[in-house]
């Protein structure tokens, strides 16, 4: 155990002893999201820095307090970056608090979300003790599912101290088109696209007009252009910049945006306020307006007869207790055991995720 982490053992040691609660804190970029807590702060800025960084075995390994913007730029020198596209929410986010909330941005649909691509993680459970799960590489499997369940988890089964990811090469070039559309046509044009094999890497939908970003040869997505007939997209990377952290006027003139994962090929669900998708219409964002009378349980109800999960992502938490959605009692049993066996005094973000947990 090295230097920077011993600190951390001993502070929860006698936290485990005195059965007193934690609050990680790392960049809190994303405080807004799941259950607010009131503990004793457990602060992560401290443990930063790249650990391992091999470019031809594509992983990267860092401490968990080391800002995500660090990592981008790492990678960017190398022409690399994460498959996953991570939302930051601002300059201090960090490696742990973005695994830890396991948010993937507009790509994940295409390349896989955050969880995929985790390899390995060193973590502190709620006793104080040290533990390495996983690897590096992919062929180094030990552990691997025990190192996912940090991802999403949202501190409460452990603090992760060291993380490693997979990383991938950027693509050659990217492009953005404009299409007038509905619902109906980006669930026909889609999965038309991919039996295509055409390299689609993004997807959203707002207002009558989708924006499909396709990832690869230059030349070849020249000629896509040309193909598919449609208006470019300048400023791209500002645009998809602005989904990805939801920061277009849809999302933030929303007074709750609520997040619904559903089949992508689900019929629209005929809410009274305005509806955005991404990921071919597998995630939708429901931007809740003043005029919208909808109470959380009724929306609760109507996504969840369609096999859908929903969240409240940004919004008045008070208007419901469990801001991350109700789980059914198989799922919420086996939560509540993965909370017991990492952290049996509960100490470790108590109720972040869901009340009970």
């Amino acid at each position: 155990m090295d230097t920077l982490t011993n600190a951390l053992v001993e502070q929860i040691s006698q936290a485990y002893h005195d059965g007193s609660a934690l609050r990680i804190r790392g960049g809190d970029t994303k405080a807004f999201y799941a259950r607010d807590i009131i503990a004793d702060d457990l602060q992560l800025n401290t443990l930063q820095g790249i650990v391992d960084y091999e470019p031809t075995e594509l992983y990267i390994t860092a401490y968990a307090g080391t800002p995500l913007k660090v990592l981008k730029q790492a990678l960017a020198e190398k022409q690399q970056m994460f498959a996953f596209e991570p939302p930051a929410y601002g300059d201090a986010a960090t490696l742990g608090g973005t695994v830890a909330c396991a948010l993937s941005g507009p790509a994940r649909a295409y390349r896989g979300g955050l969880r995929d691509s985790v390899l390995g993680a060193e973590i502190i459970n709620g006793r104080g003790q040290a533990l390495r799960f996983g690897g590096q590489v992919m062929k180094n499997v030990a552990g691997y599912d025990a190192a996912r369940l940090m991802s999403g988890a949202f501190g409460t089964l452990g603090v992760m101290t060291k993380i490693s990811l997979r990383v991938m090469p950027q693509p050659e070039a990217e492009l953005t088109l404009c299409f007038e559309a509905s619902l109906e046509d980006l669930q026909r044009w889609e999965p038309d696209w991919r039996r295509r094999s055409l390299p689609l890497s993004a997807s959203y939908l707002e207002n009558g007009k989708l924006y499909a970003r396709f990832s690869g040869n230059s030349d070849f997505l020249s000629k896509l252009r040309h193909q598919l007939g449609a208006e470019k997209v300048n400023q791209a990377e500002a645009f998809w910049q602005s989904v990805c952290e939801q920061k277009r006027d849809s999302f933030t003139q929303a007074k709750a945006l609520w997040r619904i994962n559903l089949a992508a090929d689900q019929a629209d669900l005929g809410l009274p306020a305005k509806t955005l998708y991404e990921w071919g219409g597998a995630l939708r964002w429901y931007a809740q307006n003043d005029d919208d009378s909808l109470s959380a349980t009724e929306l609760a109800d109507i996504v969840q007869k369609q096999g859908g999960q929903l969240q409240l992502f940004r919004g008045d938490k008070t208007q419901t207790n469990e801001p991350m959605g109700n789980l059914e009692p198989a799922l919420q049993q086996l939560h509540h055991r993965l909370k017991l066996a990492f952290d049996p005094k509960k100490i470790l973000n108590p109720a972040r995720l869901y009340s009970w947990c």
